[in-house]
């Protein structure tokens, strides 16, 4: 159902009476009209004139004429979304080929035929000693057209960092291949201030233990000549008294 009129109403004082700011609203049941009919296809429920809220149709493609096939290039299924309106727009049935995808310097490992209907998907690899510059991948495109486009196979090694695109900036806005950091210096700074906070550290638990048995050894000393000094006295006679 969906909501007719107000769907807030305040009770206002109108001379001495009371009154509603509108009329009650209502709730309507949602209702739509048939879907649109479509070129070399058709759709389920054809001969149903009005379709309640979450109805569904499906829409499929009438056999082509000649030895190319017809695509159903959209939404399959169609349901009531709301008031008069469905769920997206109408599918097209057309035919629909794309080019053989060649790449040179290149090989094609996957999606092989003849010929290249809608949603055909091929993958590519580049031959040793060349690069795939683009996409893997390409899937041809309800416009005969792959997508994204075919890739290249240049020679050489792969660039570590791609070549950034030309951005227009506004006045005053710093460029973004000028930015305030160079990420990579800065990964390279930070790599750095960890190595050295840590020999830091090292260095600062290398020192303390040293002190510390340092001392300890020092104190055992210290308790080890008292101790001697003590026994020698103990071992010595007493002087006589007159």
């Amino acid at each position: 159902y969906y909501l007719i009129g107000e769907a807030v109403v305040h009770c206002e004082l109108k001379g001495e009476e009371a009154v509603w700011s509108a009329k009650p609203a209502i709730c309507a049941r949602i209702l739509c009209p048939p879907p649109p009919k479509i070129e070399n296809g058709k759709h389920t429920f054809s001969d149903v004139e009005v379709f309640h809220y979450l109805e569904a149709v499906t829409y499929s493609c009438d056999p082509a004429p000649g030895p190319e096939e017809y695509s159903l290039v959209g939404e399959r299924t169609l349901y009531c979304a709301s008031h008069q309106k469905w769920s997206s727009d109408a599918p097209e049935c057309k035919v629909v080929r794309c080019p053989f995808p060649v790449v040179a310097n290149g090989k094609q490992i996957s999606g092989f035929g003849k010929t290249f209907s809608y949603k055909a998907t091929v993958m590519f690899e580049c031959n040793k000693g060349f690069y795939l510059n683009g996409s893997d991948t390409i899937i041809c495109g309800g416009n005969s057209t792959w997508e994204p486009s075919i890739p290249t196979c240049p020679k050489g090694p792969k660039p570590t960092h791609p070549t950034k695109p030309p951005v227009s900036n506004y006045p005053g806005y710093p460029n973004p291949r000028e930015g305030l950091f160079d990420l990579d210096d800065l990964d390279a700074w930070v790599i750095a201030l960890i190595v050295v906070t840590a020999l830091l550290a090292v260095a600062v638990i290398v020192v303390g233990l040293y002190k510390f048995l340092q001392r300890r050894k020092k104190g055992k000393g210290e308790v080890r000549a008292e101790y001697t000094s003590y026994q020698h006295k103990s071992t010595t006679p007493a002087e006589p008294t007159n």
